[in-house]
């Protein structure tokens, strides 16, 4: 991918911004990644969007790709993106066919911060159901205020992304979005009238043609184009927008709902091909600003089939962390469309998701049309609270539900710091024994403390007072100035239940001084000291205190952990102030693990929410928006803004075996033998060509005496964890498996098998080992005087033969150096890329004014336009290393 591929959108047709390439990191603090993804430096190159300069919140810029063939058949976007800051805007993916109105599909949304960290996005750009050709366009949107800076690097396309020489229709008209007359804070309907953003996706015509609403979802009878809903990314299967039948017989519907014909479209789920039992697909809606106590969702539905399971109606709020269900249905409903309706009341900050999973056959698909919203629009938006919000005594405002009772006057009649509890973990440090006084305590292990100061002994790091109401209590600071870069402070909370994620955290923190100033981070804490990440702020983040509030949970009862790390410079103080958590803190949340939305192949980021790869758990990276994917790992987990010193590769990347035709506990091998379930990945091979120890293990196993879960975040257990009557991999129950019986395969190399109280144990011969006498034991000690004269005949044998090679290997390229015509130079290098762009600084090609570039292949020069023989007709790429591990799910379909 040159610069000739991805283009700047030009300001004066749907953007106001311009992508800027830089390096290291971003102008504005506390927003924005301070390295690139590609080389994890500050030399390296990223492209952003600077929100800091004079822009309004929404204002986008946008970057796309040239025109690919409608035919190319799983065309894949790669990137990785970065989101950091209060009040971070979005990332939104289009598959646009042409420029008039509503030419313009979401693929991927992705709104608000998502952590201090590189994220990886991948999704199909391409449409299995049109053959149209089509451009990419990524767009970033600036949110409230200067914390909003947005990051993309590594973009890329597969092999099977194909370039067009056609142009796509209607491009040299505007689209309906157009600013111009209307200025830069307004947007253009298609009747030429104006709007603002906060217009858009309201449920008001403010155009008087519905073209600020058309693309919102809030309306759609599917014939022209899917309004605006769109695809989640992270789930396999997608909802397809069809007409006619459905592709499989005996399921779906024959005609659409809308024109009761076959010419007419509705979208559904296709459950035929590579799928499983309760796979999802997601269809979401635009995200809407706010709603009425009286909103509701119509629709019609289709589901017919033998195997018919589940369709929902979701409301996803908190940017994307809770999605609450309001309305169902399950089974086979015969081959009719029949009426749903479900109250959304009111709402603020959502989206709509239908919902639809598979069945156990192909006789399951799901079918959707005509959706339409009644009574959403807000009279008076500023009338009523929402029920997210607190109303202040006297009427004048509505504050949000995480300011009241946090030590800051956020109500002008200070209502919301009135009749405030005090509760267990409340601590605002001021008394003189405050770890007596609420429970705290320094943790053992670290290597400093936390003190508590009335004000910072450092003029220009720390703060000059507490943050309490009025200023003259104490905080907690760490005196970093004492102690070595690297050290960490450890502050444990008292003890509080399980919940389900309904305890919120507040408190306040101030990090000012050196630019590497350090990291403070808040993690869930286990009685057995298992941990998990809830929340990090690293750097900079000015001289002034900060808020955080946050929303913690543990599935057994836990401690929470404030850990600080002290960084590089001489000003490196963190302080704390005012810890308060909320009621359900305090309350027992009655459950234990709560159900994964992931598949069995996934890790569930325990907070964020994300479904990532396993094996991207334990690889360096931080791919989890809260980290927890490098918690429970055998290394510590290395920032992304941090080089690596050693690779961190998983050696076969893959899926796991799947269970196929073989019974319950036991997965097919390619060759369709059955082997139990807790032999993928113990280190010896059971299947015939050993792909239960290729396919999917991690780039690590276990020790001998250790078992692998093959599904939980911690992957090795201790055997005598196994078979006791008590689940310790979380998710997949293995190790409470095969307990009471010694397979006739179990142990290996003549070894003896018993039952023990923890399952089937192994008595190796001397000269094997392992938990399943799996592998040799090789012998110690020097070799006899009978065979020093042989070692010593092989020895010499072999150095003779490797000079005679070497000599060889000489004489033949200088006879091929003395036939190569002068002029010539084999300078051409094996770059397996996949058209990546890393947005690198030797080769950088001017796109526009503001400086948006795109790199050029220093070492190979690759003409994408003008592909060699070898490769495909205008493909953009072949393999690329960043993505390796992805190589398999490309093939698949």
């Amino acid at each position: 991918m040159c610069s000739h591929f991805w283009h700047q959108e030009p300001n004066d047709y749907v953007d106001e911004l311009d992508w800027v390439l830089t390096s290291g990191g971003t102008p504005s603090t506390g927003t924005g990644p301070s390295s690139d993804h590609t080389m994890r430096t500050n030399r390296g190159h990223f492209i952003y969007v600077e929100s800091s300069t004079m822009h309004d919140a929404g204002d986008r810029a946008q970057i796309s790709s040239s025109v690919i063939r409608g035919t190319s058949s799983r065309c894949m976007l790669r990137f990785w993106y970065h989101m950091y800051g209060a009040t971070t805007g979005s990332i939104v993916v289009y598959r646009r066919t042409s420029y008039a109105p509503g030419g313009a599909l979401v693929l991927l949304s992705i709104v608000g911060e998502q952590g201090d960290f590189w994220h990886r996005a991948e999704l199909e750009a391409s449409d299995p159901n049109s053959d149209a050709d089509f451009e990419v366009v990524i767009e970033g949107a600036v949110g409230l205020s200067y914390h909003s800076d947005i990051a993309l690097d590594d973009l890329s396309m597969t092999p099977e992304c194909v370039v067009s020489d056609n142009p796509l229709p209607g491009g040299t008209t505007a689209a309906s979005t157009t600013p111009g007359a209307c200025g830069a804070d307004k947007y253009t309907c298609n009747n030429t009238l104006c709007y603002s953003a906060a217009q858009r996706c309201n449920f008001v015509d403010d155009c008087g043609d519905n073209s600020d609403e058309e693309m919102c979802g809030t309306d759609c009878d599917f014939e022209n184009s899917q309004c605006g809903w769109y695809n989640a990314a992270d789930y396999e299967m997608r909802w397809l927008r069809k007409k006619g039948s459905t592709g499989s017989s005996s399921t779906g519907p024959s005609v659409d709902h809308t024109l009761g014909s076959a010419d007419g479209y509705y979208v559904y789920i296709e459950t035929s091909g590579a799928y499983v039992d309760g796979e999802k697909a997601r269809l979401h809606s635009a995200n809407y600003g706010g709603s009425s106590s009286a909103c509701t969702i119509k629709f019609f539905y289709h589901m017919y089939g033998k195997t018919i399971r589940d369709l929902r109606v979701l409301i996803k709020t908190g940017g994307g962390l809770s999605y609450e269900k309001i309305w169902e249905e399950s089974g086979n409903k015969t081959d009719k469309w029949h009426a749903g309706e479900a109250t959304i009341g009111a709402q603020r900050e959502f989206a709509i998701v239908f919902e639809a999973i598979r069945g156990e056959s192909y006789t399951g698909d799901i079918a959707l049309d005509d959706i339409t919203f009644e009574n959403c629009k807000l009279d008076d938006p500023g009338k009523e609270c929402y029920p997210d919000q607190f109303p202040c005594e006297d009427g004048s405002q509505c504050i949000e539900d995480y300011e009241v009772c946090n030590e800051e006057i956020n109500c002008s009649d200070q209502s919301d710091e009135k009749n405030c509890p005090w509760r267990q973990g409340n601590c605002d440090f001021d008394a003189d024994h405050w770890e007596k006084e609420c429970n705290y305590k320094n943790m053992d292990g670290a290597n400093f403390k936390w003190e508590a100061e009335t004000k910072s002994p450092l003029p220009d790091s720390g703060p000059a007072r507490d943050h309490t109401r009025g200023g003259t209590g104490k905080f907690l600071y760490i005196n970093s100035p004492k102690h070595w870069p690297g050290d960490i402070a450890q502050l444990l909370t008292p003890s509080f239940p399980q919940s389900t994620l309904e305890c919120t955290l507040k408190f306040w923190y101030h990090m000012y001084g050196s630019d590497g100033l350090g990291t403070l981070n808040v993690y869930t804490e286990d009685k057995n000291g298992q941990r998990a990440l809830m929340w990090k702020a690293t750097g900079n983040q000015g001289n002034e205190w900060q808020y955080a509030h946050i929303v913690i949970g543990h599935n057994s009862d836990y401690f929470v952990v404030f850990e600080a790390t002290r960084g590089d410079g001489d000003r490196t103080i963190i302080a704390l102030d005012d810890i308060i958590f909320s009621e359900p803190c305090l309350e027992p949340g009655g459950v234990t693990e709560p159900p994964s939305p992931c598949k069995y192949d996934q890790f569930h980021c325990v907070v964020s929410g994300e479904c990532i790869p396993y094996t991207w758990v334990c690889d360096g990276d931080l791919d989890c928006a809260d980290g927890t994917d490098e918690v429970h790992c055998n290394h510590t987990a290395i920032p992304t803004g941090t080089a690596k010193t050693t690779p961190w590769v998983t050696d076969y990347p893959g899926e796991p075996l799947q269970q196929g035709d073989c019974e319950d506990n036991y997965l097919q091998c390619n060759d369709g033998t059955c082997i139990a379930y807790i032999y993928e990945c113990d280190g010896n091979p059971d299947c015939k060509h050993s792909e239960d120890e290729l396919q999917y293990c991690p780039y690590h196993t276990c020790d001998d005496g250790y078992y692998f879960c093959r599904d939980s975040i911690n992957h090795c257990i201790p055997l005598d964890e196994r078979c006791n009557n008590d689940t310790n991999c979380f998710t997949d129950t293995s190790d409470e498996m095969f307990c009471s019986e010694c397979m006739a395969d179990f142990c290996k190399n003549s070894g003896n098998c018993t039952v023990s109280g923890h399952g089937p144990i192994c008595s190796c011969p001397p000269e094997v080992g392992g938990n399943r006498c799996q592998h040799a034991i090789h012998p110690t000690g020097a070799p006899t005087h009978h065979t020093n004269w042989l070692v010593g005949v092989i020895i010499t044998g072999s150095l003779l033969a490797l000079l005679l090679i070497i000599a060889a290997v000489y004489y033949f390229f200088r006879r091929k150096q003395r036939r190569m015509p002068s002029g010539l130079v084999d300078d051409g290098v094996s770059n397996p890329g996949y058209g990546l762009t890393d947005f690198g600084n030797d080769d950088i090609v001017n796109i526009d004014t503001e400086n948006l570039t795109t790199m050029k292949w220093s070492k190979a020069k690759l003409d994408l336009a003008k592909p060699d023989d070898t490769a495909t007709p205008g493909a953009l790429g072949i393999d690329n290393p960043l993505y390796e591990e992805d190589n398999s799910t490309s093939s698949k379909a």
